[in-house]
């Protein structure tokens, strides 16, 4: 899975995962590796959660038709989060 994402302000998410559960994640320029936590098994849809270094990031995405040369094409969200410092 790869994903480019942009949200409210000045910050810009890469995303990229295999299927082994290990994904990578870029924020504002610094990359940062994270695991599966969860999965939730469905035919027709993604929910996943990983956790790394501070940050936290959901997947929701539902499975849509293929148009071209692509094997899966999902559609969803990605919940990007961070845990403040104390």
């Amino acid at each position: 899975m790869f994903d480019l994402d942009t949200c409210v302000g000045k910050c810009e998410y890469i995303f990229v995962t295999n299927l082994r559960g290990i994904a990578f994640i870029k924020v504002d320029g610094h990359l940062i590796s994270l695991k599966r936590t969860k999965k939730t098994p469905s035919d027709d849809s993604i929910e996943e959660t990983y956790h790394g270094d501070g940050f936290t990031v959901q997947v929701k995405a539902k499975q849509k038709q293929t148009s071209g040369d692509e094997e899966w094409y999902h559609y969803g969200k990605l919940q990007v989060s961070k845990k403040e410092k104390v």
